[in-house]
């Protein structure tokens, strides 16, 4: 899977990058659709050594295959939408979430609610960390803001009230809305929300519809949270960073950057042999159309020009009318 890091890393930007001094990193990012950017996803985990990163509107079939969107050393779990509420089938949203090999969790729970067919997808994290984690996709339809913080009442209600737990999803929610968004009621529900910069800029808007929501009250420790700005899609990524005692992701980065030097090298040398057969795919097409060989850059005789001798060889092995 290494070969796809070097062009990857080049078609890929960002304004910043999470810390690498340890902590649990989560992210997410609303893709529109997987499958056509499952290479710069799978770059990206690996790039920025994500202990979790969840994807939303993944926009999957029941018929795609889940090797089709893996990535080395993570777990997929994955909550495709069936239908749109209304009987539909296929329309948008799903959600897929990585988590890497030493992250343990018991159970998990999918489903949608309400008229909007709001979706989340509940995990129970065992190991590095005893925590609930959810991940949201909000459909940006007509009463998305009463939908959204009945989701997250009717979740928070029925779990275990000693359990940590993050939302991060899409909420098509705009932060900045001081008229719509519902800054009393995530107060009552004592939440905070972590991200404070636009997670969605066009040519005309700029909205945080993408959130990350923790209980004011919860014994989870917060290193940072931000912003990532990405071309992958018209959605940037956001993230946020837990302080877990002895947690340390930057053997995998270095692990990362190992294969993207190898990668580099590889690319390197295929592009030279590549050139090198194209290079005397057309001398011998000009041979044979009886152009001649090309002017060599440096003089140099006949008898010992390799070009000279090229076209003797094959003249020679020319079948004669």
């Amino acid at each position: 899977m290494a070969q796809y890091h070097a062009e990857e890393e080049r078609r890929m930007t960002y304004d910043q990058t999470p810390s690498v001094n340890g902590g649990f990193l989560i992210g997410h990012i609303n893709a529109n659709s997987l499958k056509p950017k499952i290479n710069s996803i799978r770059c990206l985990i690996k790039r920025h050594g994500f202990d979790i990163f969840a994807v939303s509107e993944s926009k999957l079939k029941s018929t795609d295959r889940d090797a089709t969107i893996a990535v080395p050393g993570y777990r997929t779990v994955r909550f495709d939408r069936t239908n749109d509420g209304r009987g539909r089938g296929g329309v948008g949203g799903g959600l897929v979430c990585y988590l890497h090999k030493d992250v343990k969790y018991d159970r998990q729970t999918m489903s949608s609610q309400g008229a909007n067919n709001t979706q989340f997808l509940a995990i129970h994290l065992t190991t590095p960390v005893d925590m609930d984690l959810v991940v949201v996709y909000n459909p940006p339809k007509l009463g998305v803001v009463n939908q959204m913080v009945f989701f997250l009442q009717s979740l928070l209600w029925r779990r275990d009230v000693n359990r940590p737990i993050i939302f991060i999803g899409d909420m098509n929610v705009d932060f900045f809305d001081m008229k719509r968004f519902p800054s009393e009621k995530i107060a009552e529900l004592s939440l905070v929300q972590l991200i404070s910069s636009y997670t969605r800029i066009t040519k005309k808007t700029k909205s945080c519809l993408d959130h990350i929501y923790i209980k004011q009250t919860s014994s989870l420790l917060i290193k940072e949270s931000g912003v990532l700005r990405s071309t992958l899609s018209d959605h940037d990524i956001i993230y946020c960073t837990l302080d877990i005692c002895g947690h340390d992701r930057t053997v995998r980065l270095k692990e990362y950057q190992q294969e993207l030097r190898t990668s580099t090298i590889a690319q390197a040398i295929e592009n030279s042999v590549n050139a090198d057969i194209k290079a005397k795919k057309n001398l011998i097409q000009r041979l044979i159309a009886g152009l001649g060989a090309p002017t060599p850059p440096t003089a140099a005789t006949p008898s010992t020009n390799p070009l000279y001798t090229m076209r003797r060889d094959l003249a020679s092995a020319l079948p004669r009318c």
